[in-house]
């Protein structure tokens, strides 16, 4: 039987020789300090992550710490907290956080290029695309790519909501080997490190279950993400195949010691990839606009035979949407099925649900689809979990 502590042996063998491709998230609890941006964590990080650039990996970096760096240079004691005074201090942290990455990269003959991206950038399919063929372009061209979410211009509505997030997308977009999220903390634990003596750390995570969620830590106190998030981001990338660690970013040697083969933090063994590149784009990009709820035989036909959702299985339509927005299936029972692009708004879906597909012309006067969602443009859900917000597939 093969111990926990050889499944680590193992897999950080291989994470040191055979992945390639590695996206690092830095969190604002790193790279900041109470006077603005900690540069000399930044020259550290460029340290290790220059080694590691150097054996031929190719690294994408997600950098939170533009809002943070931004409201101390302005005076301001805590983290604003609505949207106006986030996207002005956010303008005028990005320029002086990227001149600290440039500076502290450039001294290793690295170059550097920043790259903002809005949830708005990847919900549409060909801006997603091109927003991926920029990254990997960069990556073959030896560059590092410094992502953040452009809090500038971000809405409510349209925000990732934090990096562990947005690194996730990204992990995604390039498909990449590893995500590594440095933290403020040396990964999970049984409890809170900070408050209970006794928290025991979890080296190794080979399924998420709903406990990992009950211990999750709430979000610091500069940063927007927490524990939680954390969790979250390793769930979906092991749905894609791709590895994650939980580490910190704080102490020095972390990134060093990861691909030196020595386990370090906590590490997420990713299961073999469930949803295809296509659907990642679904999964990871579409928040639901409205919800449907299905009856037992198009839930049987979803999620035990690979079946497209056909308008006789829609028992009742909820909220407001259009052709092609993302919408969440659900069962009589609450339960989340699966989240995918609407063949039908939800005008037209209300005339046509419980009917047979041949009825659609005329019912709408008009031809339309056969499927209310085809099964190319769904992602079902974990069947383990049910943590995410609605729309979120996990």
């Amino acid at each position: 039987m093969t111990t926990q502590k050889t499944l680590l042996k193992d897999a950080y063998k291989k994470i040191s020789c055979d992945f390639n491709r590695i996206v690092i998230k830095v969190g604002s609890s790193v790279l900041t300090n109470d006077i603005g941006i900690n540069v000399e964590r930044i020259l550290h990080l460029a340290q290790e992550i220059s080694k590691i650039l150097k054996t031929g990996k190719k690294v994408v970096l997600i950098s939170s710490g533009a809002v943070a760096y931004g409201f101390k240079k302005i005076g301001f004691s805590a983290r604003p907290k609505d949207m106006a005074k986030l996207q002005a201090a956010a303008a005028i942290g990005q320029p002086g956080l990227m001149n600290v990455y440039e500076d502290a990269f450039s001294a290793y003959g690295y170059i550097t290029a920043q790259v903002l991206l809005t949830a708005s950038d990847v919900y549409q399919r060909r801006q997603y695309l091109n927003a991926t063929t920029t990254l990997k372009t960069l990556l073959d061209w030896n560059v590092l790519p410094i992502v953040n979410e452009n809090d500038t211009i971000a809405t409510d509505e349209l925000k990732f909501g934090d990096n562990d997030t947005l690194g996730s997308l990204v992990a995604s977009m390039i498909e990449a080997d590893l995500f590594i999220n440095l933290s403020d903390i040396d990964g999970l634990y049984t409890a809170d490190p900070r408050t209970t003596a006794d928290a025991k750390q979890i080296c190794l995570v080979e399924a998420i279950t709903p406990n990992l969620f009950k211990i999750a830590g709430k979000a610091g106190q500069i940063g927007s993400g927490g524990m939680f998030t954390k969790i979250t981001a390793a769930q979906r990338l092991s749905r894609v195949g791709i590895s994650s660690i939980i580490a910190s970013g704080q102490q020095d040697g972390t990134l060093s010691s990861i691909f030196n083969g020595i386990p370090t933090g906590t590490l997420f063994l990713a299961k073999k990839a469930e949803i295809p590149q296509r659907k990642s784009w679904i999964a990871f990009t579409h928040h639901a606009q409205g919800k449907i709820i299905i009856d037992e035989g198009a839930t049987d036909a979803l999620l035990n035979r690979g079946k497209s959702l056909l308008p006789s299985g829609v028992c009742d339509v909820v909220g407001h949407f259009a052709k092609d927005d993302a919408i969440c299936v659900e069962d009589t029972n609450g339960q989340t099925i699966a989240i995918g692009l609407t063949n039908y708004n939800d005008e037209d879906l209300r005339i046509i649900m419980g009917h047979n597909s041949k009825d659609i012309q005329k019912l709408l006067k008009t031809n339309g689809e056969t499927e209310v969602i085809h099964r190319d443009n769904m992602v079902l859900a974990d069947p383990t979990l049910q943590t995410a917000k609605q729309g979120e597939i996990l």
